[in-house]
């Protein structure tokens, strides 16, 4: 072999690299060979084969070598025994592949140990030949499929770990009955299936974690024949039934956990008997009635968690001093009345949590007895008085929560002595005062929380606050100017402001806070050039300046930003020029510029601003033509850059913008033609080009657009006729091409007059105009008729002649009676008149042309017999223009004083309300305003609103409202409010009396951002806390404490629609002699198995009287399920923690998916939002 080497070394140089490969796998099987008569050799084998099988990046294996002299008992991870192989320990080495079924030769192996690897593939079978195996973790690997069955063999096996792996399947048939088994944990995994009931027949077991798995079944009664056990984890998986007695059995218990599963009925007081239990948590769960007694009568009970059920109270303790709790959770139950004083006496208590429920009364003062506590969280709940002072007394308090009740007085000085302070939340409450000073000297504290207060006077000059995270001081009162000492937070991340009255510049200390991610200076009166000091804030993603009074120009260095994604500049007196460099923003999602005076081009260079979703710049001055580098923004899906100066044409490469569903470029001097390539764009939903000087024809391939909603192309050039193929667009419920010059019979008659009003050359319905007819062919007469026609035609004069006298005797009494009314109304036009000719300019509309004097003239001048509505904004009108078309007009309740806001502001917020435009709302058609009136126009919604029909549904057994029809309504309402909360807009009253139908009974929401048009005196409630009165069972718990509107009290307020058109309940009642809300109801109707009864009779009786007669759909066989489902969405929105509710997005998803029935023949169905 030497000769061959040095042969092949003379030859080549050197000796190639696959032979000493070959030579050294050769040497190892001749050696393992040599020993495989023992089972040594089975060892070696064995591992020799694991280390080939496997990656080994970090060379953790390095070691193994054959030729070490006591080979393998000196590797690395090897203890041996009489040579042989007893423990194999390689944990953490980053070891990957499958492990070889080589393994199973290791027949003395007593422990195995391959955790925090990434070993992949299925367990091997062989591992039952190791028959004197103790202990096997493999945990924290990517092991898959089934635990093998023969492991059950293993009658020596102590300990078995698999967490945290991909293994799947049930565990009934393994058979864990080795009655020496002590450990098993398989949590982290994908075990479907009961709970195997062979682990009784594992008496020494002592801990038993089957967490986060897909078990289902109840918890065996079984385990309570478990002498020894201490530990039991079941969380995280789908265990229904009750929690079994049968538990207080095991007296060794130590630790019993079963959070997030379905578990119901009662806690068992057996569990607080067990002698040595320290920790029980049932979190997440559908657990009621009381808390047994014994549960706070445990001397042993350190940690209690029961967070997330519906248990309904405390019982009556008094204190003891044997008591050891540490940490008490019950937060997210039904909970109410006073908070019991017996927990003040719990001395040893570090963390206590009761938020989210209906507890009521003062925080006990006695609460500065808990000396130890370091985290109080009693937030949304009902709590009234003031902040007690004593709980400065709790020297280690870290956390204090106490968002969200009614607590009023001031933010007691005495928290200011709280040096461990990290956490402060007392937002959304009824505190008044100024900040205290000492706050701003809690050096630990991260975050600073008080929103929603009654808060005034200024922030704090000293702000000594290094770990300062977060700080959320918004709508408050709170005035004056920035403080400079901003600057020094260097920690600070987020920053919120908004929606206070803070004025004059803002400080330029702020463009030191290098972390900062989040600033929110909205809704201000902040003033002076745009800080361009916050071009230095290399983190900033989230920058809100608008509703401000800053003026000047914006600054090129925002476009240094480059992970911002929100900037919102709208609102406020900017001027110049958008900056050519904003094409380096390159992460910018939403660019929101509107209601300024900026000039100039739009810049091109937006088109590099690849990620760009909303592009905002209407009401402006900007001029130059629509850049075509707008066509390269593909994730576009609104623009608006309407109310500007634009001219020139339509790109034609706009149709590359295929996300499109928005667009709006009215009120321009746009010329040329509308782009067929706008047919492409398949998604569009609004196209607004009204007010332009747009000519030609409209094109046929606009028809092409399905999901297109709403079209208005009004008051333009247009000539041609109008295409057939926009009357196949089912979705399109706003069509509006007034004002141009169409010609044609109107192929479309589902949609009113006003839609082609001012085209002289259509005609056809719905226009009274007929379509020219060809000449009529009269038939002959014969001379025989000549004297039959004469006798006609003298009995017709004289027909004539008494209709002729009749009628002058009717007039002569009609205008005596009318003339005593003349007067008055002569005065009342002449003074309308008057007034009209400097109002005819005031009136500014968006897309249908009318005067103010249209208005006063189809309102009767705002006559009694025209009003439609009185609500809390004023009152509605119904006004009916000469040419057909209807209008709802709302004359907004007259107000004096210095809180009126002024015209201009005004103007500004109505052009902004008047961009929001959905399909399912009720869009903003224009507005007027003067020193003395007030007007917003809307569509006219000839079908009334959602409580009338309720109502009418009620008188009428329900049958009027199916199911499918419920189902659509609330889709509508859902579409609506996700785009206002899509667009950062709370509607603040979502309430049936705000849903309104059109012609084709498809639901818009009302009512929504009126808020910023009227103001409210500062001896009056606020329009938020008048709308809580006004809504009575529709507004969610925390609204009701806090009187502000959040997109969750939105949510809420859905909820309760959608509980009330399915129960056909009202949202308050009174049931059994007990005041209860609609939400309460349907739980108690759901727990008692009365599922019936839930819903509104006549959805039942119908599906009951169709399957009865053997009539039922086919498809709607599944309505039950469907109605179940949207019960239950509505439940997840009126969760009382505004946080476990989801977002309207999720809720429209959910309503979307359960429905399987098919759609009515309703244009209503036309595109999710």
């Amino acid at each position: 072999m030497a000769v061959f080497w040095a042969r092949v070394r003379r030859k080549t140089g050197r000796v190639p690299v696959v032979m000493v490969v070959v030579a050294v796998v050769v040497m190892m099987v001749v050696v393992a060979e040599g020993r495989e008569k023992d089972g040594a050799g089975d060892d070696l084998r064995a591992l020799l084969a694991l280390k080939m099988s496997v990656e080994d990046p970090g060379e953790g294996l390095k070691s193994w070598n054959i030729s070490s002299p006591n080979a393998p008992c000196d590797w690395r991870g090897v203890s041996c025994f009489s040579s042989r192989v007893w423990e194999l320990r390689l944990p953490g080495l980053d070891l990957r592949g499958p492990l070889t079924e080589e393994i199973g030769r290791l027949s003395e192996l007593r422990r195995l140990s391959l955790r925090s690897n990434g070993f992949n593939g299925s367990i091997p079978l062989s591992l039952a030949k190791c028959g004197h195996l103790h202990a096997l973790y493999l945990q924290s690997n990517r092991f898959s499929g089934r635990l093998p069955s023969l492991l059950a063999n293993l009658s020596e096996l102590q300990v078995v770990n698999v967490a945290d792996n991909l293994l799947l399947g049930e565990i009934q048939g393994v058979g864990w009955g080795s009655r020496s088994m002590k450990y098993l944990d398989l949590s982290g995994n994908a075990f479907s299936g009961n709970i195997p009931p062979s682990l009784v027949l594992s008496r020494r077991l002592s801990f038993i974690d089957l967490s986060f798995n897909e078990l289902s079944g109840p918890v065996p009664a079984d385990l309570g024949k478990l002498p020894l056990l201490e530990f039991l984890s079941l969380d995280r998986n789908k265990i229904e039934g009750s929690i079994p007695r049968a538990l207080g059995n095991c007296s060794n218990l130590v630790s019993v956990s079963m959070d997030y599963n379905r578990l119901t009925g009662q806690l068992p007081a057996a569990l607080g008997a067990l002698p040595k239990l320290e920790r029980l948590s049932v979190r997440g769960n559908n657990l009621l009635g009381g808390i047994p007694a014994s549960i706070f009568n445990s001397s042993s009970l350190r940690i209690l968690q029961l967070g997330f059920n519906y248990f309904s109270g405390f019982p009556s303790m008094t204190s003891a001093a044997r008591w050891r709790f540490r940490v008490m959770d019950v937060e997210s139950n039904n909970l109410r009345g006073l908070i019991p004083t017996f927990f003040t006496s719990l001395s040893n208590l570090e963390v206590l949590s009761l938020s989210n429920n209906s507890l009521s009364g003062p925080i006990p003062s006695s609460i500065g007895k808990l000396g130890l506590l370091q985290q109080l969280n009693l937030s949304r709940n009902f709590l009234s008085g003031s902040i007690p002072s004593s709980i400065s007394q709790c020297r280690d308090l870290e956390v204090l929560n106490l968002e969200g009740n009614r607590l009023g007085g001031s933010i007691p000085l005495s928290l200011s002595s709280l040096a461990s302070l990290k956490e402060l939340y007392l937002g959304r409450n009824r505190l008044e005062g100024r900040i205290p000073e000492g706050i701003g000297r809690l050096t630990m504290l991260e975050v600073l929380s008080l929103p929603s207060n009654n808060l005034s006077g200024t922030i704090p000059e000293e702000l000594d606050l290094p770990n300062l995270r977060i700080m959320d001081l918004a709508e408050n009162g709170l005035s004056g100017e920035l403080p400079l000492g901003m600057g020094s937070l260097q920690s600070l991340r987020v920053l919120n402001l908004s929606a206070n009255s803070f004025k004059g510049v803002v400080p330029s200390t702020i463009g030191s806070l290098f972390k900062l991610q989040s600033l929110d200076l909205s809704q201000q009166h902040l003033t002076g050039n745009l800080p361009v000091e916050l071009a230095a804030l290399p983190k900033l993603h989230y920058l809100s300046l608008g509703g401000n009074s800053f003026y000047g120009g914006i600054p090129d260095g925002f476009s240094s930003l480059e992970k911002l994604q929100i900037l919102n500049l709208s609102a406020n007196s900017l001027s110049g020029p958008i900056p050519d460099s904003f094409g380096f923003l390159g992460a910018l999602v939403s660019l929101s510029l509107w209601g300024n005076g900026l000039s100039g081009n739009i810049p091109g260079e937006l088109g590099n601003c690849s990620s760009l979703v909303t592009l905002r710049v209407r009401g402006n001055q900007l001029q130059g033509s629509i850049p075509p580098q707008i066509s390269r923004l593909s994730k576009l899906e609104e623009v608006d850059v309407g109310s500007n100066h634009l001219s020139g044409g339509i790109p034609q490469g706009i149709s590359n913008c295929t996300s499109l569903k928005w667009v709006a470029l009215d009120g321009n001097n746009l010329t040329g033609t509308i782009p067929k390539s706008l047919g492409l764009i398949m998604g569009l939903q609004k196209l607004f080009l009204e007010g332009n000087k747009l000519s030609g024809t409209i094109p046929e391939e606009v028809g092409e657009l399905r999901n297109l909603e709403t079209l208005d192309l009004s008051a333009n050039n247009l000539s041609g006729s109008i295409p057939s193929a926009l009357c196949r667009i089912k979705p399109l419920q706003h069509l509006n091409l007034s004002h141009n010059h169409l010609r044609g019979k109107i192929p479309c008659t589902r949609f009113n007059a006003a839609s082609f009003a001012y085209n002289p050359g259509l005609c056809g319905p719905p226009l009274k105009s007929a379509c020219a007819q060809g000449p009529v062919v009269g038939h002959g007469h014969g001379h025989g008729h000549g004297h039959g026609r004469r006798g006609r035609d003298r009995a017709f004069a004289i027909a004539i002649a008494i209709a002729v006298v009749c009628g002058s005797l009717c007039i002569l009494i009609v205008v005596g009676i009318s003339i005593a009314f003349f007067v008055i109304r002569v005065s009342r036009q002449r003074q309308a008149k008057a007034q009209i000719g400097e109002q005819e300019k005031k009136l500014v509309m968006f897309y249908t042309p009318i005067t103010y004097g249209n208005v006063v003239e189809g309102s009767g001048h705002f006559d009694e017999e025209h009003v439609q509505s009185r609500t809390r904004y004023g009152i509605v009108f119904k006004v009916c223009l000469q040419d057909g078309s209807v209008f709802s007009v709302r004359r907004l309740a007259h107000q004096e004083g210095e809180n009126v806001i002024q015209q201009s502001q005004f103007r500004q917020e109505a052009e902004a309300l008047g961009s929001i435009k959905h399909r399912n709302l009720c869009i903003l058609r224009g507005y007027y305003v003067s020193s003395e009136v007030r007007l917003l126009v809307y569509d006219y919604m000839p079908n009334g609103n959602l409580a009338t029909l309720l109502q009418e549904a009620s008188h009428q057994g329900g049958h009027v409202l199916n199911w499918p029809m419920r189902h659509l309504i609330l889709l509508g309402i859902a579409r609506g409010l996700a785009f206002l909360h899509t667009n950062s807009i709370v509607h603040g009253d979502v309430k049936p009396n705000n849903v309104q139908f059109d012609a084709d009974f498809e639901a818009h929401l009302s009512d929504f951002g009126l808020d910023r048009l009227v103001a409210t005196p500062a001896d009056h409630p606020s329009s938020s806390t008048t709308a809580a009165r006004s809504s009575m069972g529709y507004v969610s718990p925390e609204a009701n404490l806090s009187g502000q509107m959040t997109k969750e009290g939105d949510v809420y307020s859905f909820g309760i629609v959608l509980l009330e058109l399915l129960t056909g309940r009202r949202p308050l009642m009174l049931e059994q002699e007990e005041d209860m809300d609609i939400v309460k109801w349907v739980k108690r109707q759901l727990q008692t198995g009365q599922i019936s009864q839930v819903f509104d009779p006549s959805v039942v009786e119908a599906e009951a009287e169709a399957e009865a007669e053997g009539e039922a759909d086919p498809e709607s066989s599944s309505e039950w399920e469907e109605l179940l489902l949207a019960v239950k969405v509505g439940l997840l929105c009126t969760a009382p923690d505004p946080l476990d509710r989801p977002a309207m997005t999720e809720v429209l998803f959910m309503l979307e998916g359960c429905r399987i029935a098919p759609h009515l023949p309703s244009s209503a169905h036309a595109s999710p939002l």
